[in-house]
């Protein structure tokens, strides 16, 4: 199933409960229970105070990814939106837009006209022009980056509609593997919108989203990065997580590539080729995939259906491939439960076959594996990460401000 076009509209999610394993304390399992039941809508009029007569904090979870992010609030509130922030380039176009700074897909269909910063770049805020987290960096944004990183958090806040001197508590995923540079430059960016934050992981927000917790691997595939982790009942170790660079913009890539060499003449943009990746990636048979470019202006017909398999199958080794090493690398007893529990998440889990051809590329691991995709993968991080800083104990937080 391609990719659904969404937009930034505030969207109300069914209301959904999680089953906490044994290993996870008291604490959390009491404040569960408020979790179910979040602050009703600033709409009503009947949001809680606290005795001194404030309203109690708004709980934020953000998926703050390279292409797309999203946000799930307590009140109820969520979006998804392009990770995209612009400014008008000159007096014309700000009268044009009528406004200082767009975001979203309003920064796209007028990229144009703005100066566009996408601030995130493999799953991180860019802290250099040669993107790649590692350990030893000690780079910081450029002064651009930063105010594009720290004006798109602060959309996504307001987008959940905060009550006036209501604090804001927030969790945000990250990449598995991401290093003290990235993590500094996360916590600056989000400290003029948000009082107290958590930082988790983007696979481990999709684990929590789910009923269980146990014996669990995640596989999420963004736009930067496909991020692998085991869940077995407690915060996962190091040696849980796996992070591929082969992801949804490896995929634009190499389609881009077969574009230009299959179809000579055909003109087309990137941000093209991601919008037909979306709308038609598949790595099953299926109908004739056929799109509409120009040639020397002129609306030109282009099948382009094995283009679209190969490309969108660039990514099914190198995830089976971490697949099977995580669970070969499991405790034994156990591996037979982690592989019949596997969830694919994000915005590339909905290439249409993708669960069945990653059953097939695991083979070896013999019978019983279980390839499924989650069941709201563009929220299932954010809601996640809505649950965690909602459950986990205060001094899991780091206060901003």
């Amino acid at each position: 199933m391609p990719e659904e076009k969404l937009d930034s509209a505030v969207i109300r999610p069914e209301e959904s409960s999680t089953i906490f394993p044994d290993s996870i304390d008291s604490t959390i399992r009491a404040a569960s229970s408020n979790a179910r039941n979040p602050i009703p809508s600033k709409n009503t009029g009947m949001v809680q105070k606290e005795s001194f007569g404030t309203p109690t904090p708004l709980y934020v979870g953000i998926d703050l990814g390279t292409s797309r992010s999203s946000v799930c609030a307590s009140n109820g509130r969520r979006a998804s939106l392009p990770t995209v922030v612009g400014w008008p380039k000159d007096p014309i176009a700000r009268g044009f837009l009528k406004k200082d700074i767009v975001f979203g897909e309003e920064a796209i269909a007028n990229r144009l006209s703005i100066e566009t910063v996408r601030p995130v770049e493999v799953g991180v805020i860019k802290v250099s022009a040669s993107q790649k987290p590692g350990i030893g960096r000690l780079e910081k944004p450029d002064s651009k980056v930063r105010e594009a990183a720290s004006e798109f958090i602060k959309h996504l806040i307001e987008l959940c509609e905060p009550l006036p001197n209501q604090q804001v508590f927030a969790a945000i995923g990250t990449p598995g593997q991401i290093d003290l540079a990235h993590k500094e430059a996360l916590l600056e960016a989000a400290k003029e919108s948000v009082h107290q934050i958590h930082l988790t992981t983007e696979p481990f927000a999709v684990a929590y989203s789910l009923s269980s917790l146990h014996h669990v691997l995640v596989v999420d595939i963004g736009a930067g990065t496909t991020d692998l982790c085991r869940v077995h009942g407690s915060l996962p170790d190091s040696e849980d997580y796996l992070t591929l660079e082969q992801a949804g913009d490896f995929i634009d890539f190499c389609l881009y590539e077969l574009l230009e060499k299959n179809h000579k003449g055909a003109q087309f943009s990137r941000q093209q080729v991601t919008q037909i990746k979306e709308q038609f990636s598949s790595v099953a048979p299926g109908e004739p995939i056929e799109v509409i470019l120009p040639v020397n202006g002129v609306p030109t017909k282009h099948n382009i259906t094995s283009d679209m398999k190969q490309a969108c199958s660039s990514i099914i080794e190198p995830i089976a491939t971490a697949i099977r090493k995580l669970v070969g690398s499991y405790d034994p007893e156990f591996q037979s439960k982690l592989k019949s529990q596997i969830w694919l998440s994000g915005g590339g889990s909905l290439i249409n076959g993708l669960p069945k051809a990653l059953e097939h590329a695991i083979g070896p691991l013999g019978a019983g594996t279980s390839v499924r995709r989650v069941p709201d993968p563009v929220f299932a991080g954010a809601d996640g990460a809505l649950k965690l800083v909602q459950t986990m104990p205060a001094d899991y937080r780091k206060v901003l401000s």
